[in-house]
């Protein structure tokens, strides 16, 4: 699944996560409907997203399936051969 459920999105996108790192990192309010259309908003604040993002600790709460399924690459080496030989 994509997105995140705590929000209630009309279309799931990237954008739902880069939304709510601007709320928990910038402490801005969320009340879009369309995540494309809420992170627009935000054009002049999204270098400071991506900023304070590069400096983060733990993004679990923010991109929870991609920490997942780096995860479970990082854990199981052989599945990551199957579909990233060099």
């Amino acid at each position: 699944m994509n997105g995140l459920s705590e929000y209630t999105f009309k279309k799931h996108s990237i954008e739902d996560h880069l939304l709510k790192a601007a709320e928990k990192l910038l402490k801005v309010k969320i009340d879009e409907e369309d995540p494309k259309e809420g992170w627009s908003k935000l054009r002049d604040r999204q270098d400071e997203v991506f900023r304070q993002l590069k400096d983060a600790k733990n993004l679990d709460d923010i991109f929870p399936q991609q920490i997942k399924g780096l995860k479970l690459l990082h854990n199981n080496p052989s599945f990551s051969q199957l579909y990233y030989s060099p």
